[in-house]
């Protein structure tokens, strides 16, 4: 039997139009100024310290999401020199693969966001 064209048309218009993913890719930005590297106080769960960064919006630019997350936690500007861990593995029972990336300190007064208190 013959399958209708017009069926396999929209499955293809279909699969193409929501993209499946197989993990979440998030960044982190170990920031240095005057040999010091900064560090935020989470608010929400998990209660820890951790370099400014998150999760990337879907097929977001790993240095551009990694800027607006430096902005929207800390309203810093800085420059990315270059990526350097990457991991992978199970967070909050999703795949993530991270990447951290060094980078330097180039302007502005540090303003945190609600998301983190120190």
């Amino acid at each position: 039997s013959r399958r209708d064209p017009r069926c396999i048309r929209d499955q293809m218009k279909n699969s193409m139009s929501t993209p499946s993913y197989s993990h979440q890719v998030a960044v982190n930005a170990y920031l240095l100024k005057e040999g010091k590297f900064l560090l935020l106080k989470r608010t929400r769960p998990p209660l820890i310290w951790s370099p400014p960064g998150g999760r990337l919006q879907p097929d977001e630019d790993p240095v551009g999401g990694l800027l607006r997350e430096i902005r929207e936690e800390t309203h810093l500007e800085a420059d990315v020199i270059a990526p350097v861990n990457t991991w992978f593995g199970k967070w909050q029972n999703r795949r993530l693969l991270a990447i951290d990336y060094l980078v330097l300190f180039r302007r502005g007064n540090l303003k945190l966001s609600e998301e983190h208190s120190a």
